[in-house]
């Protein structure tokens, strides 16, 4: 989660990276429906996907890789 409180990153069982905005979550949007980021980031599985404050997002995959992604524009 970034440092507001308001994006989180989620890893997937597969190769994907997605950060969702919490806040269209809580005024009642569906999570599929509040994803701003969602890119192929690994091969393999991504476990770990974190988002700065500055709208970076940082993954890592079982492949040994660690990624940084700007958030607006992947």
């Amino acid at each position: 989660m970034d440092a507001t409180n308001r994006y989180l990153g989620i890893g997937t069982q597969g190769p994907r990276a997605e950060v969702i905005d919490l806040e269209q979550v809580f005024a009642g949007t569906p999570m599929g429906d509040a994803i701003v980021f969602n890119i192929e980031a690994h091969k393999g599985t991504t476990p770990f996907v974190n988002v700065t404050s500055d709208g970076v997002a940082l993954s890592a995959g079982f492949d040994g890789f660690y990624r940084a992604w700007d958030v607006g524009t992947g």
